[in-house]
């Protein structure tokens, strides 16, 4: 990649792209990741059992809290480097990348060391350790892979970000199912180690981004001072979304064995988040550098409230899907996982309410809000640990803990929404309005989920198979919603804009071949 000062007016032309072309591109990434993801994880989950996928899993959840280890570094390049490209100061932006960059490289091989030190000096079982040992290396790597994301987005550099998500998910469903296949989770976490290696590579070589490696006492504490904020929300949402699997890992009778079932539903609705976290990575540069540029919240009202309510659409549609299509899925490729269906449908409709406030908790950043977006994911998070503690402690089962999550996702959610929607709509029953509007979808899912259960149940065959009878159901629910598709279309115009951005693409497709 050029250096700023060489290229600073090409770069910047290069990343006005569409706003919808660029998440649209983000999200094809994301979802080639997430269906080769699904069927590596499937493979894999058969492979190693539930206690092996708890071990996998468990030093999952220990990645997100030790990748904090920044200080709030890397945060702080995310929210300033988009700003000083919106100046076009090149001064700012080479101090940046290249101390910013530098200081997080560090820290991350002190973080992976010592994940790493705590496998090979602790008293566990050799999968937990080697798990372990090879997740310290997974962390130190990710950084960087991370601190690459952070960079490149800022550029507008989407088609590098796209292409890494594939190369990283081909990776991963080679190494991680063939060492799977040849030492269980150990192998399964070497193949994941590998899997990260390559993609950093190609990032290094595909972006030609190689800062100048440097520490400069100011420009860290300046790094880590506006990225802190940013960090402290992080770590809020790693509480909000893990806080019902740590209270499942610590509290059941059977952790591991019992955390592997639940985190199968803890992934569905990450992969349902998927969609509006393409947005997001897309839309938070954008009301970033909108922001500086203009100081102007009134002129980001469209990037706000289209997000919004293009999620308000599409995702309880989405998750209505995923609800029906759960239980016959989960007993045709992974039957040992059959307890955890019905945790697994509550929580792809709880992504409804993860997806919400993604814009709005932009815009609360934007304007120096960090701390408030905050307390509103640790509010949440604090919620699900109570009420997840109390159905754990008397026996219940795991779809009352995905409903504990639910609760803290909401009051989350919708403290944010308020917050940041008040600024366009002042008076209480505009904002009342609003509000009612971006849920009445997932409402209306929900009833549609319930009335063609109902349908499909009376008129059943017994003797008729799950995937015939969730086909029936999930033809009549897609009826059911087009009302919500509709009304969502006409107020956000978001398929005309998605068939824009498809008419774009093969017409480039074309011209490219006509010239060949």
């Amino acid at each position: 990649m050029p250096t700023p000062k060489d290229a600073n007016a090409h770069r910047n032309a290069k990343r006005r792209h569409s706003m919808v072309g660029a998440a649209a591109m983000m999200l094809g990434s994301s979802y080639f990741e997430m269906a080769l993801g699904l069927v590596r994880s499937v493979l894999v989950m058969n492979l190693i059992g539930p206690t092996g996928r708890g071990i996998m899993q468990f030093v999952g959840l220990a990645h997100r809290y030790l990748t904090h280890s920044h200080l709030g570094a890397l945060h702080g390049i995310s929210k300033d480097l988009p700003t000083s490209i919106g100046r076009e100061d090149a001064e700012a932006i080479d101090d940046i990348e290249g101390v910013g960059a530098t200081f997080v490289c560090l820290t991350a091989v002190l973080a992976g060391s010592a994940m790493f030190l705590l496998g090979w000096l602790g008293n566990y079982g050799t999968p937990t350790r080697v798990s372990l040992m090879a997740g310290g290396g997974i962390l130190a790597i990710q950084q960087v892979h991370a601190l690459y994301r952070v960079v490149l987005r800022a550029w507008g550099q989407f088609p590098i970000l796209a292409t890494a998500g594939v190369i990283s998910t081909i990776a991963q469903f080679v190494f991680i199912i063939l060492g799977a296949m040849w030492l269980q989770v150990s192998g399964a976490m070497l193949g994941w180690l590998l899997s990260c290696v390559i993609t950093v590579l190609y990032f290094r070589f595909s972006s030609r981004f190689m800062p100048q490696l440097t520490l400069r006492r100011p420009v860290v504490g300046h790094l880590i001072r506006i990225g802190l904020p940013i960090a402290f929300i992080i770590f809020a949402e790693t509480l909000l979304r893990t806080a019902d699997g740590i209270t499942v890992s610590w509290l059941s009778k059977d952790p591991m064995h019992t955390f592997g079932l639940y985190s199968a539903a803890m992934q569905v609705a990450t992969y349902l988040y998927r969609i509006p976290e393409a947005g997001g990575f897309v839309i938070m540069p954008r009301i970033l550098e909108g922001y500086a540029a203009k100081d102007d919240v009134d002129g980001l009202r469209r990037h706000v409230m289209l997000p919004t309510l293009a999620a308000a659409t599409i995702m309880p549609v989405a998750a209505g899907c995923a609800f029906i299509l759960l239980p016959p899925a989960i007993r045709t490729v992974i039957p040992k996982w059959e307890p955890c269906i019905f945790a697994a449908q509550i929580l792809s409709l709880g992504s409804v309410l993860l997806a919400l406030p993604v814009a709005s908790n932009t815009l609360l950043i934007a304007l120096g809000k960090e701390f408030v977006v905050a307390f509103n994911k640790i509010l949440g998070a604090a919620i699900i640990f109570v009420l997840a503690t109390l159905q754990v402690k008397q026996g219940g089962e795991m779809s009352t803990v995905a409903l504990a999550a639910c609760t803290g996702y909401f009051v989350a959610g919708l403290l944010s929404l308020v917050l940041a929607l008040v600024r366009y709509y002042p008076s209480k029953l505009q904002l009342l309005k609003q509000l009612v509007i971006c849920h009445l979808p997932l409402a209306w899912c929900v009833v549609a989920l319930k009335l063609s259960g109902l349908l499909t149940r009376s008129a059943a065959d017994p003797m008729v198979s799950d995937w015939l009878h969730a086909a029936v159901r999930l033809a009549l629910f897609l009826v059911a919603m087009i009302p919500v598709l509709i009304y969502g279309n006409k107020r956000t115009r978001l398929f005309h804009e998605l068939a824009r951005v498809a008419g774009g693409a093969l017409s480039r497709f074309n011209d490219r071949n006509g010239r060949r």
